[in-house]
């Protein structure tokens, strides 16, 4: 839901999912940008290198105008302006030298500064001395050497921006697939996203959705009384969870229903056998009184004996009929001294014992340390008792194995669990166990176990059956301890 898949684990791991791939493309998107700009910044310093190496071919041909001047006799005012020239070339030099960094083009710029003080070193040691003495001779020999020196400093200078020019090319071409790159991915993350989301939206409809659905037509269904809604139960997460509350939640609303019919139903039945029970029971007592008196006149042994002895043995049933009854339709109440229920469940057992001498059962019973008591009349824990001990009995004809446990509640009240290894209940007959006059055996009233139920339900408690045709019993029953503000 690692135990169950959560739902917040599905959600954030597909958002965790969607925003990841962002931050991916994000990521990626500023790195190409940043590449993106340093290629600019890099074309950028490498075309002010170039405008410096135009800068200085150009103060090379005008040192190469002041030198010619020089040795026609110019005057030395061409001489300051060379050295103008010179400085500005050095200024060049120097801004190109801030702007390189390629080991080949600073090697070709170092050239350029060799050769330029080449030309600088020809000019001041071999033209201005062969000037001032006026060797005029010398002058067209050291001429040709000041161009080809000039056609040296272009020619490396020519090199080196064909250099700069191929690099901007590259670094150019390096920045347009950069971008180009950048639009691709994030174009295509874009649409993995979307289909990310999609799948996403997708599958939250499915596991999210959909069973929401199911549980508001199912929350619709019981709203019209249809306790028998029941939801699929196969989500590993809190839908499923919620799926399978809402099925105990329908199987507890079906069994309260029912318990609420069957206590209606209970106490009109009471009602009615109240009032017939009271009109019978005085006939029966008159008859009872009549069949004694003549069986003490009759003569022992004769006939009319054993006549009188079966009418009164059926008028004593029909009194017990009458007494529970008139038991089925008596309001349970608490009262202020509590009863030790171990006691009561004891003599149960002691008095099924007694009474079923030759039954072959062996009585097992396991009850917790001291005393179990609870605020109920005797006689009523009596009736539960009895009543639970002697249906465990009587499923077991060929002998058995008879289980009796009893252990105290948090709230104070009392659990007690009564279980056979019988031939247990069929299912066909599970939901009328504790209806009145329901019964299966040969003899009996069928009221026992609706007197149980009875007295289990105005206590506030709870009787539980278990049982497979075979397989015995198992009932299960719990009463609580007095509420706050109920009184007996």
């Amino acid at each position: 839901m690692m135990g169950p898949h959560k739902i917040g684990s599905r959600l954030m791991l597909g958002f965790g999912l969607v925003i990841l791939s962002f931050f991916g493309v994000a990521a990626y998107s500023y790195l190409r940008q940043q590449d993106v700009a340093g290629a600019l910044e890099e074309i950028h310093k490498v075309e002010e290198a170039g405008k410096a190496g135009l800068q200085l071919a150009n103060y090379a041909r005008e040192k190469y105008i002041h030198e010619a001047h020089v040795l026609l006799g110019g005057g030395p005012g061409h001489e300051e302006h060379y050295q103008r020239a010179e400085e500005a070339m050095e200024r060049w030099l120097c801004e190109m030298r801030s702007l390189l960094t390629d080991p080949e083009e600073m090697h070709l710029l170092e050239e350029l500064d060799a050769r330029g003080r080449d030309f600088d070193r020809h000019f001041q040691e071999e033209i201005l001395p062969v000037v001032r003495r006026g060797e005029q001779e010398s002058f067209l020999p050291l001429h040709h050497k000041t161009e080809e020196i000039l056609d040296d400093i272009l020619a490396v200078n020519e090199t080196l921006s064909s250099r700069l020019d191929a690099r901007i090319e590259n670094t150019a071409a390096f920045a347009r697939g950069a971008s180009r790159q950048a639009r691709t991915v994030t174009l295509v993350s874009v649409a993995v996203a979307t289909l990310l989301a999609l799948s996403f939206s997708w599958l939250l409809a499915g596991s999210i959705v959909a069973p929401i659905r199911k549980l508001v037509a199912g929350t619709e269904a019981v709203g019209r009384g249809a306790l028998n809604t029941e939801l699929a139960v196969s989500d590993p997460t809190e839908l499923g969870q919620l799926a399978a509350s809402f099925n105990r939640m329908t199987r507890e609303l079906r069994d309260r229903r029912e318990e609420l019919v069957r206590a209606r139903h209970l106490a009109s039945l009471g009602e009615l056998a109240a009032g017939v029970a009271h009109e019978i029971n005085n006939p029966i007592s008159v008859i009872l009184g009549y069949v004694q008196t003549l069986r003490k006149e009759a003569a022992p042994g004769g006939s009319m004996a054993d006549d009188l002895a079966t009418v009164e043995a059926e008028a004593l049933q029909c009194q017990r009929i009458v007494r529970d009854l008139l038991d089925l339709a008596r309001p349970v109440d608490r009262v202020d001294e509590p009863m030790d229920v171990r006691e009561v469940l004891e003599d149960a057992l002691e008095t099924a014992r007694r009474t079923r001498a030759g039954a072959a059962v062996k009585v097992r019973s396991s009850f917790a340390e001291g005393p179990l008591l609870l605020d109920v009349e005797r006689r009523w824990l009596k009736q539960l008792a009895v009543n639970l001990v002697n249906n465990a009995y009587e499923a077991m004809p060929e002998g058995g194995e008879l289980a009796v446990e009893a252990g105290p509640l948090p709230d104070g009240g009392v659990h007690l669990v009564v279980s056979d290894t019988g031939v247990g209940i069929p299912a066909e007959h599970m939901d009328r166990i504790f209806d009145p006059f329901f019964t299966t055996k040969g003899a009996g009233t069928g009221l026992g176990l609706a007197i149980c139920y009875r007295v289990v339900t105005a206590l506030g408690g709870r009787i539980d059956v278990a049982s497979r045709q075979g397989e015995g019993a198992r009932f299960a029953v719990s009463l609580p301890g007095r509420r706050p503000g109920e009184t007996s």
